[in-house]
């Protein structure tokens, strides 16, 4: 069972839509604040924004960079990160490049981030890094094998820049159902690192489910639907 409390402490709440505004922005922090959310996720414009309105609370600060392609050079994306960082996100969301994982290519992938792990911390040691993956592109249109090679690479260059956290990319067309069996994969590669599900999660009975496949954390702009969809009606039907 898995009550509101413990769901909050796992619940990122994102905000990325292109016409968000400033007081969108801060009431979506402030009732994350409020619920104990583990973090809140932002376009870079309005870090320094909720940097300062979260000062004091448990509730982290993540910002994403070069997102949501992950297609920009290396250099480009550890600028763009270092930038967050200085501007008070604790919390790091990079893409990594579709193609290099797509070929398996773990020296190519592992190039690709080095760059904003070691920019980032070498401004803030502490800062965590969560690495985006297309995990169901990785999937698609290959064989059972070669898809959980593509996904253990992707673990592997995750782990091996110092990366914190593998998420998956929030894709909409895709139902929640369909990240379980994607999550269960990872959960058998990423041998040290957190999950983070992110996908079209709106209520407490889908974010549980996750949860139980083995994601550490949930990311989804319906965290608060999912909050008050748990009632002790709906935990009780989940173990």
């Amino acid at each position: 069972m898995i009550n509101k409390e413990s769901l909050a402490s796992r619940l990122e709440v994102t905000l990325l839509k292109a016409d968000a505004t400033p007081q969108d922005i801060y009431q979506m922090a402030h009732q994350a604040d409020q619920l104990g959310c583990a973090s809140v996720c932002v376009n870079g414009v309005y870090v320094a924004q909720v940097a300062n309105q979260l000062q004091g609370s448990q509730t982290h600060l993540g910002a994403v960079a070069d997102y949501p392609l992950g297609s920009s050079k290396a250099t480009i994306k550890a600028i763009a990160a270092t930038t967050l960082a200085k501007d008070g996100a604790t919390q790091i969301n990079i893409v990594a490049h579709l193609p290099h994982l797509l070929r398996a290519d773990l020296q190519a992938a592992k190039a690709d981030l080095i760059q904003v792990t070691k920019a980032v911390r070498s401004y803030r040691s502490d800062t965590l890094i969560k690495v985006i993956i297309h995990a169901h592109a990785l999937l698609a249109g290959v064989s059972q094998d070669q898809g959980q090679h593509r996904l253990a690479i992707a673990c592997q260059a995750v782990r091996e820049i110092g990366g914190d956290f593998i998420k998956t990319a929030p894709e909409a067309h895709q139902s929640a159902a369909k990240s379980i069996p994607i999550i269960q994969s990872l959960k058998t590669h990423a041998m040290g690192l957190y999950l983070q599900a992110s996908s079209p999660i709106k209520t407490y009975h889908q974010a549980a489910q996750l949860i139980q496949a083995g994601a550490d954390q949930l990311a989804s702009p319906y965290a608060f639907e999912i909050l008050r969809d748990c009632s002790p009606a709906n935990t009780g039907k989940i173990s």
